[in-house]
């Protein structure tokens, strides 16, 4: 990852920063976020509200800033990595998306969200094609989804572009518009084809598929450019059932 990218280069500041934070430091130790965590097991063994509000008092001393990228988005990541290759050899980042900000919904007796976990793990491989590597978890066990969008195998920002897509639409669009227009300046064109797509005008989208590819390319390689580190693609490819 640059330091000199602007943060119009990042789908926010809070994510800049989490990147900032995992970043390579060595093969022997795991990268832990938040690092007040340390290396303790924070698996899910209760609610999803539950095991955040356990996690936040006993780790963070009941301050939910240093796990919050966004005002309602908590991270807990576990990762190793390989220098030779640029290599992800270990990845573990929970996600919780609450209703409200973090900082209401620890205090709250219940409160509702979403959990999203992303798994890569090549020593736990499960029964024949049930863990695709890596996968997604929704729940704290099954159904596991293969993380589909990874083409590139550069998983955390393409599992973080899939949170931003469906959570925080409004940001990645932002994100995506300066990813293609800073250059071409073709703003009006690509405000033409976000319309097209609000009103569901599939005549004017297929129409313009070059277009569309156009974009598609120029967020891929501004997601290049974020993080460098990326998973073995042909390991997983033999791994995951896409037939």
């Amino acid at each position: 990852m640059s330091d000199s990218l602007p943060i119009e280069n990042f789908f926010s500041e809070g994510f800049r920063n989490f990147l900032e934070a995992i970043r390579f430091h060595g093969e022997s130790d795991p990268i832990i976020f938040p690092r007040e965590c340390s290396d303790s097991d924070i698996s899910i063994k209760k609610t999803f509200h539950a095991w955040f509000k356990d996690i936040v008092y006993t780790h963070l001393n009941g301050d939910t800033r240093p796990c919050a990228i966004e005002e309602k988005m908590a991270v807990f990541a576990k990762i190793r990595y390989k220098r030779r290759g640029n290599l992800i050899s270990y990845a573990n980042i929970q996600v919780l998306i609450a209703e409200t900000d973090l900082k209401t919904f620890y205090r709250s007796k219940a409160g509702n969200c979403n959990y999203l976990r992303l798994d890569y793990d090549l020593d736990a491989l499960g029964k024949i094609f049930t863990h695709p590597q890596p996968h997604i978890h929704i729940s704290s066990d099954r159904p596991r989804f293969g993380l589909m969008n990874s083409s590139s195998g550069n998983i955390i920002i393409d599992f973080f572009e899939f949170i931003y897509l469906n959570f925080f639409s409004e940001k990645w669009l932002k994100w995506a518009r300066n990813a293609h227009c800073r250059k071409t300046e073709d703003f009006g064109e690509f405000d033409k084809i976000v319309k097209a797509f609000d009103n569901s005008q599939l005549n004017i989208i297929l129409e313009s598929d070059n277009y569309i590819n156009k974009i598609k390319e120029s967020c891929r390689k501004q997601k290049e450019r974020l993080f460098k580190f990326k998973i073995d693609k042909t390991k997983s490819d033999i791994l995951c059932y896409t037939g």
